[in-house]
């Protein structure tokens, strides 16, 4: 299931067996929502309410490393390497 999260964007709904919400967000700006089956509506936008700054800042975060397609490596030119220049 999809849900809107007003100015982020979608992100991806799962209704598990569990006991508590969870909120993932990707390096490819995905972000992922589970909630326990009986949970109702409510509390899911409650707790994306609560979790909106934690979730723009992990986009921003992962925003900062993105790669510009189309750059090609030349000798004596720098790149990150697992995060490192």
């Amino acid at each position: 299931m999809q849900i809107e999260i007003e100015n982020i964007g979608a992100a991806s709904l799962d209704r598990e067996e569990r006991k508590s919400l969870s909120a993932r967000v990707f390096p490819n700006g995905g972000i992922a929502l589970k909630a326990p089956v009986q949970a109702k509506d409510e509390e899911i936008f409650a707790f994306i309410k609560r979790k909106r700054r934690w979730i723009k800042n992990r986009l921003a975060y992962f925003k900062q490393f993105q790669n510009n397609i189309g750059t090609k490596v030349q000798s004596g030119s720098s790149l990150l390497y697992l995060g490192r220049q």
